[in-house]
């Protein structure tokens, strides 16, 4: 004879699973008699897993696609002379700033969210 568990014990149960918990330590923590069961009430109540959430880039990354966007907006402004910036001096400038930041994060590990503010902040004074 099947053994009855109250409501509270599979819904313990299912936020457990949508956690990504195995069956098998979801009958252990909840100690059920059966290590299937778990995997017997996902398929009768059509339980589904919530989907993955999509991490941001990390700010080192964050920090290196500022950089590397500033380096090109420069080189552009350099060849052809539009762009963002009022000056020659204020592309190179910037230019130099990012190949120093992308040469330093190649071969260095740092407080990468402070570096991102730092980023901005530098690339606000020389564009404008």
């Amino acid at each position: 004879m099947p053994y009855i568990y109250d409501t509270k014990t599979i819904q313990e149960a299912k936020k457990l699973w949508e956690k990504g918990v195995s069956y098998q330590r979801i009958a252990k923590k909840l100690h059920l008699k059966r290590a299937q069961t778990p995997a017997d009430w996902k398929k009768r109540f059509g339980w589904s897993r919530p989907p993955k959430l999509i991490r941001p880039a990390s700010v080192s990354l964050q920090t290196k696609l500022v950089w590397e966007e500033v380096r090109i907006i420069a080189l552009k402004y350099l060849r052809s002379g539009k762009g963002s910036f009022k000056s020659s001096e204020g592309a190179i400038l910037a230019l130099r700033e990012a190949e120093k930041y992308l040469l330093v994060s190649e071969t260095e590990k740092e407080d990468t969210s402070k570096n991102l503010e730092s980023a901005s902040e530098r690339v606000l004074k020389i564009i404008s």
